[in-house]
């Protein structure tokens, strides 16, 4: 049985989205984010997982699945980028929707646990390498690329004199460090 839950933050962080942005934008992005998800949900189901429970939060959603072999679940962590990227055929009539998957996609594909490049390069690590050593090898390029990735926004802030957006990155950094991902239940897995 499947059970669809949204997180309070992810209505507060859609309330502040409706009075920011522009409508057609804020449209785009659900609609990006919905095909990424729904593709995931997709290839879950053709590769023969079952599906739990759907979480969304302003973090992104995550599905609660059967245990898959690593090949099947590299296919579902791909699943999504890859139909991010196909909003890119709707650009001609709808390119805010394009624009929004091709980010959604891109950043999706960053090697960092959990977003799906990170589980897609620890699902191949761990299928070409002994014992626990993909988990390893994958979970340290998350956090290399991850401490670059932030090194240079720093930098830009710095650049731009944004200091109090500098002080925010850090405090949001800090939080982050200091609240991990809970595991899942054993025999499922956590699909983002």
């Amino acid at each position: 049985m499947r059970r669809v839950e949204a997180a309070p933050s992810a209505c507060i962080l859609a309330a502040l989205l409706l009075l920011t942005l522009p409508l057609r934008w804020l449209l785009a992005a659900v609609f990006a984010a919905g095909v990424h998800e729904m593709c995931h949900v997709l290839a879950v189901r053709l590769c023969g997982g079952r599906i739990f429970r759907i979480q969304i939060g302003p973090a992104g959603a995550a599905l609660e699945t059967d245990s898959l072999s690593f090949s099947r679940e590299m296919l579902c962590a791909l699943a999504g980028p890859i139909g991010s990227f196909l909003l890119l055929f709707l650009g001609k009539w709808f390119p805010e929707a394009a624009i929004c998957g091709a980010v959604q996609g891109i950043y999706n594909l960053l090697p960092v646990y959990p977003l799906d490049g990170g589980r897609a390069l620890r699902c191949f690590l761990e299928m070409v390498l002994p014992g626990k050593a993909g988990e390893r090898v994958a979970l340290l390029t998350g956090r290399v690329v991850s401490a670059i990735l932030l090194g240079i926004l720093a930098y830009m802030l710095i650049r731009l004199h944004a200091w109090f957006l500098t002080a925010v990155l850090l405090a949001v950094l800090l939080g982050g460090a200091a609240v991990r991902k809970i595991a899942c239940k054993p025999g499922h897995l956590a699909v983002q």
